[in-house]
C-alpha cells in the first residue's frame, strides 16, 4: 500500500482529535489512595490489580456516575488503553526497541449497568489485555490490521458512544534517565496547566509522581461529565486536585 486511504486518517484524525482544544487537569493518587482502590477493586478472578487497573476501574465508575447525573439516557463508554506489544510478540522484543509497538485495546461500560462495580470493571479491563496474545498479535500484522483499525477508529462518530483514552506511562523509568541537565524533579505531561490546551479529547495519562510514592493523573477534557468527576466528594476522597510537586 503506497498511502493511507483518506477515510482511515479522517477516521484516525477524529478518534484522537476532536473539537476545540482542551484544559489539562492535574490531580494526584497518593500511595494510601492507591493501595484502598486496589483492595476496593479486588475480587476471586483479580485477586492482585495492577495500581493501573485498579485506577482506571475507579474513574470510569466515578465517570459513569457523572454521565448517569447528567442525564437519564447516558451514551455507552468506550474505554481504551494503549498496550505495549513488545512483550506480547512471540518470541518478545527488547523493552527498549524505537518505535510506537502498541495497540489500543477498547472495553463498552454501560452507565446504567448497575451490576458493574469496581472489581467487574477490572475485570473487563483485565479481559480485554488478555486477548491480546502472541497469536492475536500476529494478526495485527496482517493486511486485515487497516480494516480493523478503521472500524476502532469509526466508534468515534457513533453518537450512543463516547470515547474515554487512557495511556500510562508508569514504570518506564522517566525519573532515572540523565537528560543532559541531570536527572528531572518532576516530569509533566503537558506543563503549565493554564497553557496546555491541546486538541485531544478525553484523554487520561498516568505518571509516577515526583517522589515516586503516588500516581498522578493528567485529564485532557472539557466535558460536563469530567466537570461533575471533578467536584464528585467520592472522587476527591482519594485524589488530590493540583497539588504541590513533592521534592
Amino acid at each position: 500500500m503506497d498511502s493511507l486511504p483518506t477515510k482511515f486518517i479522517r477516521n484516525l484524525e477524529n478518534f484522537y482529535f476532536q473539537g476545540s482544544k482542551s484544559p489539562m487537569r492535574r490531580f494526584l493518587f497518593d500511595s494510601k489512595a492507591i493501595k484502598a482502590l486496589k483492595a476496593n477493586t479486588s475480587s476471586q478472578s483479580v485477586p492482585f490489580p495492577s495500581k493501573i487497573e485498579a485506577l482506571t476501574a475507579f474513574l470510569c465508575k466515578r465517570i459513569a456516575a457523572a454521565s448517569k447525573f447528567l442525564t437519564d439516557v447516558p451514551k455507552t463508554l468506550a474505554i481504551t488503553h494503549v498496550a505495549n506489544l513488545r512483550p506480547r510478540v512471540d518470541p518478545p522484543l527488547p523493552q527498549n526497541i524505537f518505535g510506537n509497538l502498541l495497540w489500543i485495546p477498547i472495553a463498552f461500560y454501560d452507565p446504567l449497568d448497575a451490576s458493574m462495580e469496581l472489581p467487574d470493571l477490572a475485570i473487563m479491563l483485565r479481559e480485554v489485555f488478555a486477548r491480546l496474545t502472541a497469536e492475536n498479535v500476529k494478526e495485527i500484522e496482517s493486511e486485515s490490521t487497516l480494516t480493523t483499525l478503521n472500524e476502532l477508529f469509526s466508534v468515534s462518530t457513533n453518537e450512543k458512544i463516547k470515547i474515554f483514552r487512557f495511556t500510562s506511562w508508569c514504570n518506564m523509568g522517566i525519573y532515572d534517565v540523565n537528560y543532559g541537565w541531570q536527572k528531572p524533579v518532576w516530569v509533566a505531561h503537558m506543563g503549565d496547566l493554564d497553557a496546555a490546551n491541546i486538541r485531544s479529547k478525553h484523554q487520561f495519562v498516568f505518571l509516577e509522581s515526583a517522589c515516586k510514592e503516588g500516581i498522578e493523573l493528567w485529564i485532557a477534557s472539557d466535558d460536563e461529565e469530567i466537570r461533575v468527576v471533578e467536584k464528585d466528594p467520592e472522587f476527591l476522597g482519594y485524589a488530590k486536585p493540583n497539588p504541590s510537586i513533592c521534592k
